[in-house]
């Protein structure tokens, strides 16, 4: 098999194929988004629908997460009728560490996947992270990412299991649910009350409520902090200079997030 091929739901569930961790961790994930009370609707039914795709990095295994990552956004692209997401799945450390230590790990990630990413730089993507028209990209393409680590403890829609994990969203999973269409009006309207039920009263993080949309830093979304606090101070992202990839037709503006949400995925 090909050790990069993004897995399905009955790839996550296969003893032959995927060590006894990252079984557990899968099981974990996939019971809380199929239960009823989840917040995410989206992520819920990509779940249930299996458009979701998963990777699985163990330990010593970090240098596989480019290519990994690269054959899914090359499926996404031959798919792009559906809204596939992507979740790496991280081999639980032996003693766990805490928010501060994961959201380091994160970045360093990040930074990692941009070091060794096969494609250029978006040319309408700006490198600068003080510019709000910033995103994170890869394989060519814009991508929002989503945090989920065991050290959260007011966030329940972000802890999952004793794993990190990273899920990381094609733009045109958005399509038609952005922050300032009325699909993404509504999805915020019918979602934030069941987040903030679920997470135990936790209000909407303060990165997420920005009014302009075109003034919001994604990378303050990213790893949203467990108490509310702002994120401050630059961004952790350094930026590779790289060859600029041609803009095409298809290229739009950043990818503005509907919700401060659990999963958001497939509907």
């Amino acid at each position: 098999m090909d050790k990069n091929r993004p897995l399905t739901n009955d790839d996550m569930r296969d003893p032959g194929l995927l060590p006894s961790w990252a079984l557990s961790e899968f099981e974990i994930f996939h019971r809380k988004l199929t239960q009823d009370k989840f917040p995410c609707h989206f992520g819920t039914v990509g779940v249930k629908k299996d458009e979701m795709r998963y990777g699985v990095i163990n330990h010593d295994a970090l240098h596989e997460l480019p290519g990994k990552l690269h054959e899914f956004m090359q499926f996404a692209r031959a798919h792009e009728d559906v809204r596939h997401a992507y979740i790496a799945f991280f081999e639980p450390e032996e003693k766990p560490g805490d928010f501060a230590h994961y959201h380091q790990r994160f970045w360093d990630i990040v930074n990692y996947l941009h070091q060794h990413d096969p494609l250029p730089w978006p040319a309408h993507v700006p490198q600068d992270t003080d510019n709000p028209g910033w995103e994170f990209c890869f394989s060519g393409e814009g991508i929002f990412l989503f945090t989920g680590f065991p050290a959260y403890e007011h966030r329940n829609s972000r802890r999952f299991g004793d794993s990190m994990m990273i899920l990381f969203q094609p733009k045109r999973v958005f399509n038609g649910i952005e922050g300032a269409t009325p699909g993404g009006v509504r999805a915020r309207q019918i979602i934030r009350p069941k987040l903030q039920a679920y997470d135990d009263g936790m209000e909407m993080h303060p990165d997420f409520n920005v009014i302009d949309e075109t003034l919001a830093f994604r990378w303050k979304q990213y790893c949203a902090s467990d108490n509310n606090t702002p994120a401050v101070g630059s961004c952790p992202f350094h930026s590779v200079t790289k060859p600029r990839q041609h803009l095409s037709a298809k290229d739009g503006p950043p990818v503005s997030c509907p919700i401060e949400h659990g999963v958001q995925a497939a509907d």
